[in-house]
């Protein structure tokens, strides 16, 4: 059952939880520190009666608060946009993410029509909103930013109850395996991956990009260090500032989770063929 007891607590900060304390892994991970208050901004984009604006600070409100229980607290205040669009098959039509160096939002095109569980169970707010737990990284790194909003969304709905354990994982391993015929090539995975955003294959290029992530979960689990999860909450508050490259987003993983994963992963997505990146699905 989905948590609504959220709701009891509308307008009280919701992240000090994230605050808890996280051991220095490797020298140069900086100390934690204590982040200032998080302030939400609500921009309303479409005209939205009282009612309908409610129900949607609601939502999001809630899917927000449940993303930063996964991935940390982020060390920004957040935009939150709404449009309007009605749409007779889906409550969320739409979303994309809005940043700057120090503008940090997501933007939501809803049929405000729909019921706030049908809002819940979508998954398009996870999405958006597991991309601000990332710098922005650039286009020619598509493949990971979307396959780390893509990985990381199921985690934040397993938060909200809207999904299960099982349910997030299977659903992981069957969209990577009927994606995999995309990538049966010698060329290597990032090259393969470049091709599919040019040919505008958004899905086969998202959940590729996911593998990454999945692999780097196991891995960790096998090397008995800390889960993703919480390499991603000390990243919030030791390291994540809005100018960084993928090497340096890599390197910092490495760093808290006192590991060489993250990176040789990486070499492994950047030289080796495509096809053996996702052999074991």
């Amino acid at each position: 059952m989905i948590r609504l007891i959220f709701f009891l607590f509308i307008g009280i900060s919701f992240f000090t939880s994230c605050n808890s304390e996280q051991k220095q892994q490797n020298e140069t991970v900086q100390e934690k520190v204590e982040l200032p208050a998080q302030k939400i901004n609500w921009v309303w984009d479409d005209e939205f009666s009282e009612d309908e604006k409610t129900k949607l600070t609601e939502w999001i409100e809630f899917t927000s608060s449940c993303a930063q229980e996964v991935l940390g607290r982020y060390p920004f205040d957040l935009n939150y946009h709404f449009h309007r669009r009605e749409n007779p098959y889906q409550a969320v039509v739409f979303g994309h993410t809005g940043r700057t160096a120090t503008y940090h939002g997501a933007h939501f095109y809803v049929d405000p029509t729909y019921s706030l569980e049908d809002l819940l169970v979508d998954w398009i707010a996870p999405h958006e909103i597991s991309h601000l737990a990332l710098p922005r990284l650039g286009k020619d790194n598509m493949w990971f930013y979307e396959g780390f909003a893509t990985y990381m969304s199921r985690q934040v709905m397993k938060e909200m109850e809207t999904i299960t354990d099982f349910e997030a994982d299977s659903t992981c391993c069957e969209r990577i395996a009927y994606i995999k015929p995309a990538y049966q090539s010698s060329s290597n995975f990032i090259a393969v991956a470049d091709s599919l955003k040019n040919e505008s294959r958004y899905p086969q290029l998202y959940w590729g990009g996911a593998s990454y992530f999945y692999t780097i979960e196991k891995q960790l689990q096998e090397a008995n260090k800390k889960p993703l999860i919480d390499v991603l909450k000390v990243f919030q508050t030791c390291c994540h500032v809005a100018e960084m490259t993928l090497d340096d987003v890599v390197e910092s993983f490495d760093n808290i989770s006192g590991t060489h994963l993250f990176s040789e992963l990486l070499v492994d997505y950047q030289t080796k063929p495509a096809y053996l990146m996702l052999e074991e699905y």
